[in-house]
């Protein structure tokens, strides 16, 4: 993975692509279609960066999607 002058980052591993396109300008594309894969990507995304996952579409933060998961049983 390269970091210097870029504007895309690529990498296999989907939360190293997370990571560092938190840089400003800068895009990350991953797919991940193992749902419980992508929640251990997105804790530790935010242990990782400081930051809380929002859902965009309503806003919500991970850890209210997470809790609602968990009362009703999802995960």
């Amino acid at each position: 993975m390269r970091l210097d002058s870029i504007d895309e980052v690529q990498d296999p591993r989907v939360d190293g692509v997370l990571v560092a396109a938190r840089r400003p300008h800068e895009v990350g594309r991953a797919i991940e279609i193992d749902g419980l894969y992508c929640d251990a990507i997105i804790r530790r995304w935010q242990e990782m960066t400081g930051g809380e996952a929002i859902l965009e579409e309503t806003g919500e933060t991970f850890a209210i999607l997470e809790g609602q998961r968990l009362r009703e049983g999802e995960v």
